[in-house]
Parts: C-alpha cells; structure tokens; sequence
C-alpha cells in the first residue's frame, strides 16, 4: 500500500463516534511505526481520520471502555481551561523536568514560555479573547482560528503538540448561535487519548468559547457540530 488511508466517522454523540472511529481504525488502518516504540513493541495502527461529532453533548457523553475516570477527565477539562499552566518548566533550567508547554498556554500566550512570561518570538498573542472577540463582532467570519505550533521551539521538542489548530464559525438559527468547530490533530492516539482530547475541548467549547461569545453579544450560543 503506497497511501496512508482516510476513514470517517459520524455520530451524534462523542461516544458513538469515539467507538465507531476505533473500530474503523481496527478494520481499515495500516501498520505503521511511531517514534516512540520500545525493541519489539508492534506497529500500531494508522490512519487519517475524518470524525465529526453531530451533537457534542448528547448522550451518551462518556465512553465506558475510554482509558480513564471521570476523574481523569475533570483534571484534564481544567488543564485545557488554563489550571495547570504553572507545570511548564522553566527554560533556562536543564534539571527541570516538568511539562515543555501546556495547550491553554499556547493558545491564551501564543509566544511566550508560560513559566516566567519570557517571550520566545517577537509577540504575545491572546487567541482565544481574541477569538471570542472576533465571533461576537463578525459571527459569520471564517478567520477565527487558535493554533499551537511554534516552529522555534516544537521542531527540536521530543514531545511537541499533537494538537495544531482549532477552527470556529457561528451558524444562527432559531434566535440562538451554534458554534461549529474544526479540531486538528498532527497526532492523536486514537485508544489511549482521543477520547479525552474530544471530551476536553468540548468543555473549552461549551465553558469558555461559546460562554464568552454569548456573554458578549447576549444571544445563546450553543453547540455544534464538532
């Protein structure tokens, strides 16, 4: 096989879709290596996958088989939120082992090393008040976009984001705003954090994003499709 395949997988619920794009992956992926396999670990399974979820918050939301607790996914809802920002570790500090970015960092501090404020380029970016921002004034707007990656840093970093970019647009219907979202991974393990990653980001979605739009422009806003 010369090509790496492109599956889909569409559900109404973020549980559905997580075990339909599984089993897709299972049937239909190819071996594949990764950077990180140990001497004689298996090829995992790869693909490029299209998964989009109708309704983010239907039931059923959680997954029982997903590698975790609803505990697990608490802390990682509050890590997305910005609550463990403080865990990036120092840059000047070799013995330092804590984490080498945080995604809320990248995405409310786009520049900076979260640990001390030290820029690592020439600017400091908000994007997600500028984001929200943007959709509040110009609903219809396609330029509303977060990224993570920072070729200065993530080319030389063992473990750089897997995630790269989230997307929005705001589709008005019955009085109310439905924030769609497009999601990019580079990289996503599909058993291991897929689950966890989907569920996060629907709580930054619901919490923060749309929270933020409505409070601006005092119209619902509700979600979408993700």
């Amino acid at each position: 096989m010369h090509n790496i395949p492109v599956l889909h997988a569409s559900e109404t619920s973020l549980a559905a879709a997580y075990e339909q794009a599984l089993v897709a992956l299972y049937e239909q992926g190819i071996p594949f290596r990764t950077q990180y396999d140990k001497p004689g670990d298996p090829p995992s399974r790869d693909c490029t996958m299209d998964l989009t979820v109708l309704d983010p918050l239907a039931e059923p939301l959680i997954h029982k088989a997903f590698p975790g607790g609803i505990a697990d996914l608490r802390e990682y809802v509050m890590e997305v939120q910005g609550v463990k920002d403080h865990w990036v570790k120092n840059m000047n500090d070799p013995t330092d082992t804590r984490w080498e970015y945080t995604y809320h960092g990248r995405l409310a501090r786009y520049g900076t090393w979260q640990e001390s404020g030290k820029r690592v380029g020439p600017f400091e970016v908000d994007q997600v008040q500028t984001v929200i921002a943007k959709l509040a004034k110009q609903p219809f707007t396609r330029q509303a976009q977060l990224i993570t990656w920072m070729p200065n840093l993530d080319l030389d970093c063992y473990d750089p984001p897997c995630l790269q970019s989230l997307w929005y647009r705001l589709v008005e219907d019955a009085g109310s705003y439905w924030l769609n979202c497009n999601v990019r991974f580079r990289s996503n393990d599909a058993w291991g954090a897929s689950f966890m990653n989907m569920f996060g980001f629907t709580m930054f979605n619901r919490d923060i994003i749309a929270a933020g739009v409505q409070a601006q422009t005092g119209k619902p806003v509700q979600l979408g499709r993700l």
